[in-house]
C-alpha cells in the first residue's frame, strides 16, 4: 500500500507548497479561503485512508501551517 502514498506524494507536495504560498501572503483569513485549499484537503483525505490502513500518522492542514511556522 505504501507505493500508493508514493504515487500521491508528489501531488501532495506541489498543493502543500501552493497553499502554504497562498497562506503566508496573509490575503486570506481562514485555510479555506486558499484557492489551493480543497484540492490539498482532497489529497490529505486520500492519503489518510491509506496512512491509517497502514498505522501511520495523519497529515493535516493545521499541522503542515504550524510545522512552517
Amino acid at each position: 500500500m505504501d507505493h500508493l502514498l508514493n504515487a500521491i506524494q508528489p501531488f501532495y507536495e506541489v498543493e502543500a507548497d501552493m497553499f502554504l504560498s497562498e497562506w503566508k501572503s496573509g490575503v486570506y483569513r481562514k485555510y479555506s479561503d486558499c484557492p489551493s485549499y480543497e484540492s490539498l484537503k482532497t489529497i490529505i483525505r486520500a492519503s489518510n485512508t491509506i496512512r491509517n490502513y497502514l498505522g501511520w500518522e495523519q497529515l493535516s492542514i493545521k499541522r503542515l501551517v504550524f510545522n512552517e511556522i
